[in-house]
């Protein structure tokens, strides 16, 4: 069976879509692996640690979450997040996260999701 999703994010391809639709949240791929083999979808929480040889001291390390976007995705650094980091004086450079792409996710595990798992998330 195959089903789509229309750029304007109608579900279509199946007599009982609507159904499927109740029991299921669909989130799409990103195409990125992480460190245990596991697939990224948006919508993941990710721990991220620090390629302190690549990106030195400024590198980030804490948690992001997968955060969908019109042509892709984009990373939503929390804990710390940047508004924290800046508090404390923290220096960090964000484009250190795109280290995350590539390396086979060596970087990154995927700690949960934010359906299954909003507790992760900041309150």
């Amino acid at each position: 069976m195959t089903i789509s999703i229309t750029l304007s994010g109608e579900i279509i391809g199946h007599p009982n879509i609507g159904e499927m639709t109740e029991l299921y949240e669909l989130n799409q791929f990103v195409g990125l692996i992480d460190y245990n083999g596991k697939e990224v979808y948006q919508g993941d929480i990710l721990k991220v640690t620090p390629d302190k040889e690549g990106y030195g001291s400024l590198s980030y390390e804490g948690h992001v979450v997968i955060v969908p976007q019109t042509c892709g995705y984009s990373l939503k650094m929390f804990n710390p997040s940047t508004e924290e980091m800046d508090e404390q004086g923290i220096s960090y450079d964000s484009t250190s996260l795109w280290h995350i792409d590539g390396d086979d996710g060596k970087w990154i595990e995927v700690i949960g999701n934010i359906y299954e798992n909003p507790e992760l998330l900041p309150k």
